[in-house]
């Protein structure tokens, strides 16, 4: 490997390094997406296959929604190790997740007006809450480590609260 000088403040050498960590995580990436079609493929040829009836999908779901995210969540939150300055950016995070989330709900409404009222709800679901809570979680992590997957997970927090409370109201006809 040639440099253009041996000066190593001339960023040179750092630049080269850059590069071989954005390869890196690069490949990384190629690797979560290989894995994440392997699970669709596995999935559809399961759906397909009639293998898992409705109720197991069901209970899979469930079992997602109601252990392996919470699970992810503590996990994120457990093996960082917490000081001050990470205390400051969670913070940091969470606040302006929330303020994202609020600014959401707020205009969301007026965005879809001109659209059939059952379109419009799940235009609007779909633009508060995006499916980055279910997905994104184990690919950050693996990408970015403990400190993504805590950040990411701080982020997220808002967006499930939304989802149980605005993204219900949204479809439940009793509360308006």
């Amino acid at each position: 490997m040639t440099f253009a000088c041996d000066t190593p403040s001339c960023g040179c050498m750092r630049t080269e390094g850059r590069r071989k960590r954005g390869f890196m995580n690069f490949m990384t990436l190629v690797q979560l997406e290989i894995v994440l079609f392997i699970f669709l493929a596995i999935g559809f040829l399961t759906a397909r296959s009639s293998l898992a009836g409705e109720e197991s999908r069901k209970a899979l779901t469930e079992w997602i929604i109601r252990i392996i995210l919470p699970c992810n969540i503590i996990w994120s939150f457990m093996s960082q190790e917490m000081n001050m300055e990470v205390l400051k950016q969670t913070a940091f995070v969470l606040v302006f997740s929330a303020g994202l989330q609020v600014f959401l709900v707020l205009t969301v409404r007026f965005l879809f007006k001109g659209f059939p009222d059952e379109e419009s709800r799940v235009m609007q679901y779909g633009l508060i809450n995006s499916n980055a809570s279910f997905v994104a979680l184990p690919i950050l992590s693996e990408i970015y480590g403990t400190m993504g997957a805590l950040y990411a997970a701080t982020g997220v927090i808002p967006q499930r609260v939304t989802m149980w409370t605005a993204g219900i109201r949204l479809f439940d006809k009793n509360m308006k």
